[in-house]
């Protein structure tokens, strides 16, 4: 969240006081803040490296950019996971990493969940089963692919049956989380 208002406070402050400051400036003013806050500048999908500053693009043999055909349910838990801890305790697993966008561009949920694995929840859901029984939530009700977001406490779940989708955001809102949802930006489905 802290990230995505930092970005959107200085697209606002560029457009309000119509400073002129192009993506470049606004670019390197981000990666000051916070090494993800470029990423929520744009409006498209990319692969973040470095610190998470550097972004490339995520399109298609075509050059077409990749739009995310399912429907998105993020869920945000009333637990809150210390970044710093979350870093102190991650064991990234470096054995049989994917190229990751080969995997999003060219493969399906069903094998994002079995080979896009978010290294900080081994040790987050031991300190926050919370976070863990949201993502088994989502499964539950059939999502195609769920994981913890960065190092928590927001989960995402992507749902092909928005009906699965809106159901799953009604039962976890019962339990006192928030919840959004988010259509597919494609009609492929």
């Amino acid at each position: 969240g802290g990230s995505s208002d930092a970005a959107h406070t200085l697209l606002l402050i560029n457009e309000f006081l119509d400073l002129g400051a192009s993506q470049d400036d606004l670019h390197n003013i981000a990666s000051q803040l916070g090494s993800d806050v470029p990423f929520f500048l744009g409006g498209s999908a990319a692969l973040g490296t470095g610190r998470g500053e550097i972004l490339t693009p995520l399109l298609h043999n075509d050059g077409s950019e990749y739009l995310l055909p399912y429907h998105l349910l993020l869920a945000v838990p009333p637990v809150h996971v210390s970044t710093q801890e979350a870093y102190q305790y991650v064991k990234p697993n470096e054995i049989e990493r994917p190229v990751l966008t080969d995997l999003v561009l060219k493969c399906t949920p069903e094998d994002w969940r079995a080979r896009l694995v978010n290294d900080f929840e081994a040790s987050v859901f031991k300190t926050h089963p919370t976070i863990e029984n949201v993502k088994n939530h989502l499964y539950n009700f059939g999502a195609l692919y769920a994981a913890m977001s960065g190092s928590g406490s927001s989960v995402f779940g992507l749902f092909e049956d928005e009906r699965k989708c809106l159901e799953a955001a009604k039962m976890l809102q019962s339990e006192g989380i928030k919840v959004w949802t988010e259509a597919p930006h494609s009609e492929t489905l």
